[in-house]
């Protein structure tokens, strides 16, 4: 991630005339939550088949079934997260009080991936062609 973000900030403030100690803290930002909000929705449409073995032999809602995927994608964020760090020393931005707005949102965020996973997860455990058609979508 490290690396990606590097290259990417390098390359798009030469090219979008921005000033990299600006431009790569919220590109940084921007890649870790997209890439959280992708995996979310490229994973919701197999939650139910892929995990159809627990489902088959546990009693278990498939709203944990949900949740546990939810969950997963959320830890895998935070693990990518950790960037933010080195990142907020080597290259120093304002932290404004609108910034603490973001904890609030994430928790919105997780309520409204838990629900969009729900929907498209019960649509590709029906139709077997939601997750390609997501995953193409996804990749526009």
């Amino acid at each position: 991630m490290g690396i990606t973000i590097s290259f990417l900030g390098v390359f798009y403030s030469k090219i979008l005339g921005q000033d990299l100690k600006t431009f790569i803290p919220y590109l940084a930002v921007g890649l870790v939550v997209w890439g959280f909000l992708s995996s979310m929705v490229q994973e919701a449409p197999q939650v139910f088949t892929s995990n159809r073995h627990i489902i088959l032999n546990m009693p278990v809602r498939v709203e944990n079934i949900v949740l546990r995927m939810v969950v997963r994608t959320f830890i895998v964020m935070l693990h990518n997260a950790v960037i933010l760090l080195p990142i907020g020393v080597f290259f120093p931005f304002e932290v404004r009080p609108a910034m603490l707005l973001a904890f609030p949102g994430l928790v919105f965020a997780l309520l409204f991936c838990y629900s969009l996973a729900l929907i498209f997860g019960l649509a590709g455990a029906r139709f077997r062609d939601v997750g390609p058609t997501v995953s193409a979508l996804m990749g526009m």
